[in-house]
């Protein structure tokens, strides 16, 4: 019963319109809230971890993953900004800006997975090395 009555009672008419992409889909009050708070919050999470990133970039034996991770991290802001900035100008809105942010969101998770696997297999590297015998 419960989800019936929370089923019919929405804020935004996002809920009940179908998009084949969401990012693409006009944006009311409540869904630009919903993309303000959301995009604010990664923002917030990648310039926070961008920080430590920077402290990383200072040893040499890490400076060129932590530079993979900045590039993928500025990708990541980049996306957040360009939802932020349709959702709340919508006469931005459409195919171009949502094709901005797939393609920034894209290069950020990709960006993360490659440069994760590369440094992973750099640490797996050392426990591969040959035993030296004297």
């Amino acid at each position: 019963m419960y989800s019936a009555v929370a089923g019919n009672v929405t804020l935004s008419y996002g809920s009940k319109t179908y998009a084949r992409d969401f990012f693409a889909l006009p944006t009311d009050f409540w869904l630009t809230v919903y993309w303000v708070l959301l995009c604010g919050t990664l923002v917030y999470l990648l310039v926070f971890g961008s920080r430590a990133l920077l402290v990383l970039r200072q040893d040499p034996r890490s400076r060129s993953i932590a530079n993979l991770y900045l590039v993928a991290s500025a990708s990541g802001i980049s996306a957040c900004m360009v939802r932020i900035i349709t959702a709340v100008i919508p006469p931005f809105q459409g195919p171009l800006s949502a094709g901005l942010v797939w393609l920034f969101a894209c290069l950020c998770g990709a960006g993360f997975a490659v440069t994760s696997a590369h440094s992973w297999r750099q640490r797996v590297r050392w426990f591969q090395r040959p035993a030296v015998h004297h």
